[in-house]
């Protein structure tokens, strides 16, 4: 894990190492930013200048995101099942974006 990644490139890495090309994490990230006014001017900041719990926030609803873009443009995409495998269990954290 990267110490010098962007909150931007760690949703992006994240995405990608969850299943999605780069191209379709960019997409997914494109429709997450509007939903989190409050990140506006800080996605380029150093992920690791934010607590732990803040990044949980982000890729939950980054996860959320991907689910819904796959329904919309790729409803077959086989990385599905990678973000919904623990619908019922417990929250991720943020060392699963590593």
């Amino acid at each position: 894990m990267s110490t010098n990644e962007t909150l931007e490139q760690k949703l992006l890495n994240g995405l990608e190492n969850h299943g999605l090309f780069m191209e379709q994490a960019e997409e997914v990230l494109k429709r997450l930013k509007p939903k989190h006014k409050e990140m506006d001017g800080r996605w380029n900041d150093l992920a690791s200048d934010y607590p732990a719990g803040m990044m949980t926030v982000l890729w939950v609803s980054a996860q959320n995101e991907a689910v819904a873009w796959i329904d919309e443009e790729k409803p077959q995409h086989w990385a599905r099942a990678i973000f919904t495998q623990n619908d019922s269990s417990a929250k991720p954290d943020a060392d699963s974006l590593a």
